[in-house]
């Protein structure tokens, strides 16, 4: 990974307490660039890694940060005010405090079972909360109301819900009305509201993403890192959130039916680049998180919160990486979710979306 140029300052030379959280604000400087409360390096990148952003650990320790591509100068010298806590750190623009804390109280609770699985392994998280406003002014592709990984360690995430993201949420749910979920800073209608609880469902598992990678739970096939991933975010809700474990069931089995059920499409063709395209591929990506939760949701039903250790242990076992036979061998459970879901794999160039329609 390149270097950054420039080191600006610590975090802690531009916070003040807030809670148990730091709260740096954005008057020691007028642009993000100047490192003075940035949480990112910047650098170009292709395709999804347009925006590379880390934090180093503890979240106090430098910050480099790099001249950005052009098309990101708007996201540059935004001031943006952040929010740390343990590994994890969350930007947010002025008037949306409560979302930034819930957001990182989110991450928080990652990092705990993060470091719990694995002491010497740094996972930085960050999160930046923009409205549709920003998300659009930035350049960042796909559709506003889902969570965008950007890097290994960073995610954008909706900072306020709005009627398109309540429309798009109800489609894909087939839904009239959004239920309510208790503990969501209700900004705005209930319905939005609910909506930025939907968002940040998937967006734990994109954080969870991060730690698959710097663990090498990582295999020889692409599902193998998504599966991990949700395994992970998996153990977490249950164990901080129990009584929400039935509205997580229903909310990615309703993604993998609605969005195509059974034999859709096949495992080989599964790309994270499907969130940056148009509705019908980011319908298509929903698929897989449904489908990919089935997984998650056998693996844990017989190791339980043991599952990510159990994972570890296969991986150190088998050489560097988790390979597929090793997986398979542990949970032959997976033979049969493979066998329902996807479709045999066809041979073709790439994933044809063309039929699956928008919201």
């Amino acid at each position: 990974m390149e270097q950054g140029a420039l080191t600006g300052p610590t975090l802690q030379d531009h916070s003040r307490t807030l809670g148990d959280h730091t709260l740096h604000g954005a008057g020691g400087s007028a642009a993000l660039s100047r490192g003075a409360h940035s949480l990112i390096r910047l650098i170009p990148m292709l395709s999804l890694l347009g925006v590379l952003a880390t934090i180093v650990a503890p979240v106090s320790a430098q910050v480099h940060v790099l001249e950005p591509e052009k098309r990101f100068e708007t996201f540059q010298t935004q001031q943006f005010q952040s929010i740390t806590q343990g590994g994890a750190a969350v930007g947010f623009l002025p008037g949306s405090l409560d979302r930034a804390h819930h957001v990182l109280a989110r991450l928080d609770n990652l990092a705990t079972y993060f470091k719990r699985w694995q002491p010497k392994l740094a996972v930085p998280m960050i999160a930046y909360a923009v409205d549709r406003a920003r998300w659009k002014e930035i350049g960042l592709p796909g559709l506003y109301g889902l969570p965008l990984r950007t890097s290994p360690s960073a995610v954008f995430v909706p900072a306020t819900g709005d009627s398109e993201v309540v429309r798009m949420w109800r489609s894909a749910l087939g839904v009239s009305t959004l239920p309510m979920v208790p503990g969501v800073p209700v900004t705005g209608t209930p319905e939005e509201a609910a909506s930025l609880a939907l968002a940040d469902v998937l967006m734990q598992v994109e954080a969870a993403r991060g730690f698959a990678v710097g663990a090498k739970l990582q295999g020889n096939d692409d599902w193998i890192q998504e599966v991990v991933a949700h395994v992970a975010a998996l153990i977490a809700f249950r164990q901080t959130e129990p009584l929400r474990a039935a509205e997580l069931n229903d909310l990615f089995t309703r993604l993998r039916d609605r969005m195509g059920g059974q034999h859709r499409f096949d495992a080989e063709h599964f790309s994270q680049s499907l969130l940056q395209g148009d509705e019908s591929q980011v319908r298509a990506w929903l698929w897989y998180q449904g489908v990919f939760f089935a997984a998650a949701e056998a693996i844990v039903e017989k190791d339980g919160k043991r599952a990510i250790a159990r994972m570890l242990k296969l991986r150190k076992a088998h050489g560097r990486m988790l390979g597929s036979a090793a997986l398979l061998k542990r949970y032959p459970e997976l033979r049969a979710w493979r066998s329902r879901w996807f479709k045999p794999a066809t041979g073709e160039a790439g994933l044809s979306t063309a039929s699956v329609g928008a919201f």
